[in-house]
Formats: C-alpha cells, sequence, structure tokens
C-alpha cells in the first residue's frame, strides 16, 4: 500500500466519521419556541425550561437545540440555576442580668445590660425546667436617662407538654438600639395539680363505707433558668441551586379501607422534580407518606419507592408548625404515586397538589442583536457533544447569566419525520465512531510499517 493509497482511506473513513456525528439541521425537530429577547452586547443567555419544555424533551433534554438566525446551531450547556444565597444566622449577644425584683400583682422584674461591644438584641430567650405553662412576657428598652420605651407587650412563652410536644419560650424584639432592657414576666406563680391522689377509706367488717379521694395542689415559682439575648445578621453563603414549583397535570385520590390507604395518582408534565407538595385545610395531624414511580418487569407495570416522609400540621392557639412537603431524589417521571398512611384516622382531605424542583437553564453565549430560538422534540437526533469550556470558565469568573424570555410553544414549520434517518444512520453511534477511528490508525501503521520495509529494500 502506497503512502498515497494511505491517505486517502483515512480521508474517506473520517468523511465518513463526520457525516454520522455532522451538523443537525432543524427538520428533525417538532416544535419551536422564538427568544424573544435581544442583547444589546455579548451576554451568556439563560433560557429557564418550563412545563411546556419539559412535557416534550427526553430525560436529559437531549433533543433540544439552540439555533441562530442563520439556522446554524449554537452550543449550550444544561445547568441547574444557581445564586447566591443569605442565610439568616443566630449569634449570641453577650448580656448579664443587672437586677431582679418582684412586683405587686403576682409579676417580676428582670434588668439585663449588653455587654460594651456587644450588637443590639432582637430575640430573647427565657430557658425554665417548668411543664405545662403559659406566661405573658413584656420588654422595655431603657435609655441612657431612665427613659423607657415598650419594645413588646405580652408576648406569649408557653409549654403544652400534656397535649403534644410543642414548646415555645422565646420572644421576638423589634429592632432597636437599647443597651438596657426592662423584662417583665406576669403570674409569676400558679397552682398545679398534684399527680398523686390521696384516698381515705372508711371499712367496717371489711365493708366499705365511705371512700374520699383527695387531689392536693401545689404552688409553683416560674423558675428561670437562664436568660439570653440574640442578635440574628445575614451571611452570604455558597452558591445554591434555584427552586422552583412546578404544576402537575392531573392527580387522584381512591381509599383502601382494608389497608387504611389513601393512594394520590398523579401525572406531571415529566419536570425534574426533588419534592412532592400536598394541599389541604385539615388541621392537627401526622401522616407518614410514600412516593413511588412505575417501571416495567417482565412485560408488567410495577411500582417501587423513591421518597418517604411524614406529613404533618399543628394549629394551636399562637402555636402553628406545618410540613407538607415530601423530599426525594431528583426524578422525571410522567407518572407518580403517593399512599398516605392513615391508620386509624380519617383520610384527610386535599384541594391541591404541586411538584417542586431544580430550575434548569440552557446557557449559551448571546451575540449582539442577534436572533435566536429553541427547538425541540425529536427522536431522531442524538445527545449533542457541545464545548462548553469557555461558558463554564466564564461562570467561574462570576459573570451572572441574563435570563432571556420565550414565546410560546409552535409547531416547527420545517419539520420532516424523516429528516434524522438517513441510510448511513448505522454510523452515528459513538462505538461505531470509535472503530472506524481505530481501523484507521491500524491501517495507518500497517501502511507506514509495509513502505518502510520497501524504502530499506530499495536502498
Amino acid at each position: 500500500m502506497t503512502l498515497r493509497n494511505i491517505l486517502i482511506t483515512s480521508a474517506c473513513a473520517i468523511f465518513c466519521a463526520d457525516m454520522a456525528c455532522g451538523a443537525v439541521e432543524s427538520a428533525p425537530f417538532k416544535y419551536i419556541r422564538e427568544i424573544t429577547t435581544t442583547s444589546a452586547q455579548e451576554e451568556i443567555a439563560a433560557i429557564p425550561l418550563d412545563e411546556s419544555s419539559w412535557e416534550l424533551l427526553q430525560a436529559d433534554a437531549a433533543d433540544l437545540r439552540v439555533f441562530n438566525g442563520a439556522d446554524t446551531v449554537v452550543p449550550h450547556l444544561m445547568r441547574r440555576a444557581m445564586a447566591k444565597r443569605l442565610r439568616r444566622v443566630q449569634v449570641v449577644a453577650p448580656s448579664r442580668v443587672t437586677g431582679l425584683r418582684e412586683m405587686e400583682g403576682n409579676r417580676i422584674e428582670i434588668e439585663m445590660a449588653l455587654d460594651g461591644d456587644a450588637l443590639a438584641a432582637d430575640q430573647l430567650w427565657l430557658e425554665t425546667p417548668l411543664k405545662d405553662f403559659e406566661r405573658r412576657v413584656s420588654v422595655d428598652g431603657v435609655g441612657e436617662e431612665g427613659t423607657t420605651v415598650r419594645l413588646v407587650t405580652d408576648a406569649l412563652i408557653y409549654d403544652y407538654s400534656r397535649y403534644m410536644d410543642v414548646r415555645h419560650v422565646s420572644v421576638d424584639l423589634p429592632r432597636n438600639d437599647h443597651r438596657l432592657l426592662r423584662v417583665t414576666i406576669d403570674a409569676v406563680t400558679d397552682s398545679a395539680q398534684s399527680p398523686r391522689t390521696e384516698i381515705t377509706r372508711t371499712l367496717r367488717e371489711d365493708t366499705e363505707l365511705q371512700r374520699t379521694e383527695t387531689t392536693a395542689e401545689t404552688v409553683r415559682p416560674f423558675r428561670i433558668n437562664t436568660a439570653r439575648l440574640y442578635t440574628h445578621r445575614d451571611e452570604e453563603r455558597n452558591r445554591e441551586t434555584l427552586s422552583r414549583d412546578y404544576r402537575v397535570k392531573e392527580w387522584s385520590v381512591s381509599e383502601d379501607a382494608k389497608r387504611r390507604i389513601s393512594t394520590i395518582e398523579i401525572e406531571s408534565y415529566h419536570t425534574p422534580l426533588t419534592a412532592l407538595i400536598i394541599e389541604t385545610p385539615a388541621r392537627n395531624f401526622t401522616r407518614r407518606a410514600t412516593v413511588q414511580i412505575p417501571y416495567q418487569r417482565d412485560g408488567r407495570e410495577q411500582w417501587r419507592s423513591i421518597g418517604a416522609g411524614v406529613l404533618s400540621r399543628i394549629s394551636f392557639r399562637d402555636f402553628s408548625r406545618e410540613t407538607m412537603a415530601i423530599e426525594l431524589p431528583e426524578q422525571q417521571s410522567h407518572r407518580f404515586r403517593v399512599l398516605l398512611h392513615n391508620g386509624d384516622a380519617p383520610p384527610l382531605r386535599l384541594e391541591g397538589l404541586r411538584g417542586r424542583g431544580p430550575l434548569w437553564q440552557a446557557l449559551f453565549l448571546a451575540a449582539p442583536g442577534q436572533s435566536y430560538r429553541l427547538l425541540l422534540g425529536s427522536e431522531q437526533v442524538p445527545a449533542p457533544l457541545f464545548d462548553t469550556a469557555h461558558i463554564e470558565r466564564l461562570l467561574a469568573r462570576d459573570i451572572a447569566p441574563r435570563p432571556f424570555e420565550i414565546g410560546p410553544l409552535m409547531d416547527n414549520p420545517a419539520y420532516d419525520a424523516e429528516a434524522g434517518r438517513q441510510e448511513w444512520a448505522w454510523l452515528g453511534g459513538r462505538g461505531v465512531f470509535a472503530g472506524v477511528i481505530v481501523v484507521v490508525v491500524v491501517v495507518l501503521g500497517f501502511g507506514l510499517v509495509k513502505a518502510g520495509k520497501r524504502t530499506l529494500e530499495e536502498a
């Protein structure tokens, strides 16, 4: 084999591989969304993917492309939207108790002074070993000349342990710059029923004539172990993934009275979800919940669990706390199932359901004055292998992407169902491409060795 033949063979093989992995036209895509934002300068454009887009895309968005006005594909990077978050941090405000005195009306007054370099306090904590209580707390700020300003009036602290594990012993303070605070606590002593009952029996010849039960009451002082002042400040955290709520297509509920389970069938828009959120008007409940998705096994549909949690809502007097989201690893599925384990409690009345998940964006470099459009929905095009290192470097330099708006979903007028099915489509696999390269290298090496031997023989 001559050197000329070797080069011709190599060129043909590389050309075929290039044809297999070549540029993508707009014809294989069913749908189009115009990008309505036009940039006046170079920007990192961020195209958010909503329910309308995800419903038509493959799980990894392999069938999404950005085209410019010249009908050329623009490399894009799929990434979860990120943002720097501020975290509210609680910090102890160094202080000391400078006085305590009893007052008329079963009250006490505590004076607390902040240390010299302490930040102004915005929260008071009163740690007490008491259970089952309610107290009203008022707080005054004392100025340098002894003048007082009412900061809080009759804030409620409480412990409802006899009903459930609900306790609240903090008082939020408004923004202030006072260095001396006076804390007034009402009803510092109360009466509590003793857990022991005294029983007196009158007997005559083994016959009970009379029984008397007496329950004693004890006086409880409001013992305070520690009084602390706190301040809160905002700290910038590392970049976090932005989440958003996603609508679901439809949902329905069925009851299994025998198993005492409520089953919620959900059809989604194929959005990436990390939580399912239940909406119900019910109060004071707790339910175990399990999330499942379908899969095929031996030609039959089965369900497997991907997440679990506890739904609860406690609403009692001034106290309110709820957890209505079931967390799960990021998942894309057209169908979900939620099992609510009711036990002996009645089923919950559901009013709504929604999903929550990361906001995915398609990032690309937008040129000034250039128009772009998004094409999506194709079963023929392979996953792209774009060079996006330049976008990642710009993001690493804290250059923030600019959100670009997109228009409504429309049919692609250039769509051709056969556009992606070329006669040589069997060459389009990554493995075939790698095999072609290996063959080229082997042939090239063999030819070079043979040519070298011929040169030696001629010499």
